[in-house]
């Protein structure tokens, strides 16, 4: 997911574009690296706020692990 986040276009300046390369940079420099309960989530969240722009099987998976509310 976080690959497929760090090639989406953002508007400039916004945290979630800083979070997504930040996210791409540690799947290409520390693979076994484990995200927190936050990271982990904020990830899920921002790949189906930017669905659009992912490929559907990376979104089906986000919301597959979305927690129930």
């Amino acid at each position: 997911m976080a690959h497929a986040l760090s090639v989406v276009s953002f508007v400039p300046g916004t945290g979630t574009k800083r979070f997504a390369r930040d996210m791409g940079f540690m799947v290409a420099n520390q693979p076994d690296r484990e995200l927190t309960p936050k990271q982990a989530e904020y990830l899920r969240t921002a790949v189906i706020r930017f669905r659009r722009q992912i490929p559907r099987e990376v979104v089906e998976t986000a919301m597959r692990l979305q927690p129930a509310t």
